[in-house]
């Protein structure tokens, strides 16, 4: 999972993200505050340079990246498209 804080002028629009990314990661979500993406992707260390050079071309300026490993919630997200407590 890769999680990437993006600042841009404009609000970002979730749909234009997934559509730029599809091709590269198999699920890409914004957050509800429009500020994080959150990438899940079998590679998605390696298709980190193209990821940010998509995410540039479309407008956004990433900031901080952070890799981290799949948890079980995000397992359980992936498989149910909802969150434990909903």
């Amino acid at each position: 999972v890769v999680e990437i804080e993006l600042r841009a002028e404009q609000e970002p629009d979730p749909h234009a993200l997934e559509s730029a990314l599809a091709d590269l990661v198999s699920a890409a979500h914004l957050d509800d505050g429009g500020h994080t993406l959150t990438i899940r992707a079998l590679n998605a260390v390696g298709a980190l340079p193209a990821i940010l050079e998509r995410l540039e071309a479309s407008g956004y300026s990433p900031g901080e990246v952070r890799v981290r490993e799949n948890t079980l919630e995000d397992v359980f997200i992936q498989l149910t498209g909802r969150r434990l407590r909903e």
